[in-house]
């Protein structure tokens, strides 16, 4: 029986439960489709959720042309959504995938997998998927990515590609939004190649970070994490020629968005002991090798895992999470349903999810007992697989969760995704995406690839109290759909979607973990438990009915802001730039930590600081346009780290130049005249003056202005001085209640609505992308 505290924990996850259903109307490659159903704000819209849209690609046969390969989902109480953007005939195989939400793209790359052909823009190509038109494009090829392994015209028994799986094509793409820069890793140079989103134009390449290694003809890097100015990439030696063991090794990287500052940060003997592939066969790391054979001594299913370090993500402690997928899922066959068998077994693929702390020296991984366990599958009670991941991540922006895409999270044969808290590592809810032995999907061979968070064009809402009006459009609107049909059927109270490719299941989700292994557990909570859904069908009797969308404004089960940057196209200038100067106490106690994580509050402050950074719409340090960030420490004195400036790489070093800068002192006074030195060197009319102050403690050491005055007068004087000034001031405190007075900050701030209290420093992300999307809203 599934734990009590478990599902009422699943059950408090939030969401609105929606129930309206649709597919996008057929596209064709390189010409605009008609828009979905439901309307892509949609998209954004639900971002301001805990449950977000993500994306994901799909693998399909040679002839599933019409089949999904780029599919958008959302989970929710109700069961899930499931949107098509791009089918196999506009794609062909891709893995890799990155947003654009400043402009509404998806862009997708060209991978090798045996059994499935590439697009029409080859082994190169990244395609284009405008979400505004449906507009489909191959958008750049990246050059030397390798000849086509595959075999034609029919791609079947298509060996040589099983071969090249991981070798040749591209792997993992990502996107620094306010650099406006997209990221490719060439599998067959490998490279790291950088185009610009805005004219694509190839900005340059540079080697990953093994490339000067002895064993470097064996390192093969992969995935890709654009982050605070700085890149992360894996490298995996697939040999194992860097381990005295001979086992493989992982890598992560991480260097300047051009290349530059390269360093290793993790390193990582993939020799742990992992749970089974199925049960009762290991699913140890081996070294890369060809052919097609298997570990498995009953030889039910072809097994012979072997790593590839395909994606990383960010927590709000600053952790990586690394998503493994094993290239035995790409170079073997589990045959459609519709495609004569092969004499081969059908592939059976082990992948894996780590976390990786960060400390003073970098980030480890400690992979026994296993952090995230909760990827085994079908479903939680059976376990009959251990390893279930496909190596693909995101995670929602309100939340510090990751979702990863997986197969088997319900039945066999199938693939979907999974939820976890990176808090404590544990399972939060399934979602199948494709229904056990469709016709066009692969099965359990690597099903799904990557999966990116996917929030369209968003205006964010204002916090009060607003300094302009605030936008028109309400974002909690929620479209509900009515089927129109030639004649009466009884509604349902939850309708399905309806999909053009006999393999699409109405999606399915639930609470993890569940009773049993199929979706319709008793455990998994009924839609009824929560307000009743607002949409309603009447579904046609006919095979294909058409739905009609009618938007309806609804309210929002929550309301929660998202910290977005505004650079988007949709808000071509707003009312007035900032220049914002970032002031962050450097006193000896925030090397303590504050709550239940081991972060001190020094790292915490330093990596929350460059994520509010990336936030601003820093263009270059033009006067006219864009905002500006001055970056000012403080303890016994204060200091301009950084004059104001609109260069987004220098204000990301001077933050993490501040990095362990501690010595005595709480001098509260001299940090907010500092501040307000900073922005008045540069001072317009036109700009908005802002001061973000950071502290985690009291006062001290602060001339009092008279005998028998207090330090906080002192403190309170200036900051209202700098108000009076037009500066716009926020406080925030770090650290247990016991350790701040929120009534001095409150003071510092002008008003309580300017104050943030972090008790814990997983707070503080969120406190900063909070702050930033008050100063940088659309008009």
């Amino acid at each position: 029986m599934a734990n009590r505290t478990t599902i009422a924990r699943a059950l408090a996850l939030g969401g609105a439960a929606v129930a309206a259903l649709a597919v996008w109307a057929r596209p064709t490659h390189g010409g605009p489709a008609a828009r979905p159903v439901a309307q892509i704000s949609r998209f954004a819209t639900e971002c301001l959720s805990d449950h977000p849209f993500f994306v994901t690609t799909r693998f399909n046969a040679p002839d599933g042309d019409i089949a999904p390969a780029v599919i958008a989902f959302r989970w929710s109480l109700s069961g899930g959504e499931r949107y098509t953007l791009a089918r196999h005939e506009d794609v062909g195989a891709v893995y890799g995938l990155a947003v654009d939400d400043a402009r509404n793209d998806v862009y997708a790359s060209a991978y090798v997998k045996r059994g499935t052909v590439l697009g029409s823009g080859g082994m190169g190509a990244i395609y284009r998927i405008d979400l505004d038109s449906g507009y489909i494009e191959r958008w750049v090829t990246v050059p030397s990515a390798g000849a086509d392994p595959h075999d034609r015209p029919d791609a079947w028994p298509d060996i040589a590609a099983g071969n090249a799986a991981g070798e040749r094509g591209l792997g993992d793409i990502d996107i620094s939004l306010p650099d406006r820069t997209l990221f490719a890793i060439n599998l067959a140079d490998r490279q790291i190649y950088r185009y610009g989103l805005d004219d694509r134009q190839l900005e340059g390449s540079f080697a990953h970070g093994a490339a000067a290694e002895p064993w470097a003809s064996s390192a093969r890097p992969f995935g890709l994490k654009a982050q605070g100015g700085r890149l992360f990439h894996g490298v995996v030696d697939v040999s194992g020629a860097s381990d005295p063991s001979g086992r493989p090794m992982a890598y992560v990287y991480r260097s300047l968005l051009g290349g530059g500052q390269m360093m290793r940060v993790l390193a990582l003997p993939l020799d742990y002991a992992r749970s089974p592939a199925r049960q009762p066969v290991p699913a140890d790391w081996s070294a890369w090798r060809r052919g097609h054979d298997t570990i498995d001594p009953e030889r039910l299913d072809a097994i012979w895992p072997q790593p590839i370090l395909a994606d990383i993500e960010v927590t709000d402690d600053g952790h990586l999470v690394l998503g493994f997928r094993d290239r035995f899922g790409d170079m073997t066959l589990h045959a459609p349903a519709h495609v004569p068998p092969t004499p081969e077994l059908p592939g059976l693929p082990a992948g894996d999810i780590l976390l990786g702390r960060i400390d003073g020296a970098g980030w480890s991984v400690t992979p026994e007992p296993e952090y995230f366990a909760a990827d085994a599958g079908p479903g939680f009670s059976s376990n009959r697989y251990g390893e279930i991941a496909y190596g693909g991540l995101a995670r929602p922006i309100t939340r510090d969760w990751t979702v990863t895409s997986a197969m088997a999270p319900f039945d066999d044969a199938s693939a979907g995704a999974i939820w976890f808290d990176n808090a404590d590592g544990a399972g939060l809810v399934r979602l199948a995406l494709t229904s056990p032995g469709g016709l066009y999907t692969f099965s359990e061979d690597n099903a799904l690839g990557d999966v990116e968070r996917l929030c369209g064009r968003l205006e964010v809402p204002t916090f009060p109290p607003p300094r302009t009006p605030a936008a028109t459009r309400t974002p909690s609107a929620t479209p509900t759909a009515t089927a129109t049909a030639t004649n009466t059927a009884s509604p349902t109270a939850t309708p399905t979607a309806t999909a053009t490719s006999t393999d699409t299941p109405t999606p399915t989700a639930t609470p993890f973990p569940t009773a049993t292994s199929t979706p319709t557990a008793t455990a998994t909570p009924s839609p009824t438990a929560t307000a009743t859904p607002s949409p309603t069908a009447t579904p046609s009797p006919t095979t294909t009915p058409t739905p009609t969308a009618t938007p309806t404004a609804t309210p929002s089960i929550r309301k929660i802001y998202l910290p977005l940057s505004v650079r988007a196209a949709g808000c071509a200038r707003r009312v007035l730039y900032a220049d914002v100067a970032l002031v962050l106490d450097r006193s000896t106690s925030m090397r303590r930590p504050a709550g239940s994580g081991p972060t001190s509050k020094d790292d915490a402050a330093i990596n929350a600081a460059s994520g509010f950074l990336d936030r601003l719409d820093l263009t270059g340090g033009r006067a006219l346009s864009g905002d500006r960030v001055a970056v000012v420490g403080f303890n016994d004195t204060a200091w301009t780290a950084l004059a104001a400036t609109g260069d987004r790489r220098a204000g990301q070093a001077a933050v993490q130049a501040l990095r362990g800068r501690l010595a005595e002192g709480t001098r509260l006074d001299l940090a907010v005249a500092q501040g307000r030195v900073a922005l008045e060197a540069v001072a317009r009319p036109d700009r908005l003056p802002v001061l973000v102050l950071l502290t985690d403690g009291l006062p001290n050491r602060v001339p009092t202005p008279q005998p028998s005055g207090r330090q906080e007068d002192t403190v309170l004087a200036i900051a209202n001085a700098a108000r009076a000034r037009g500066i716009e001031v926020f406080a925030i405190g770090l650290g247990p209640p016991g350790d701040l007075s929120p009534e001095l900050l409150a003071g510092i701030a002008g008003s309580a609505d300017r104050t943030y209290l972090a008790p814990d420093t997983r707070d503080l992300a969120r406190i900063y992308a909070a702050i930033a999307a008050r100063i940088t809203r659309c008009p």
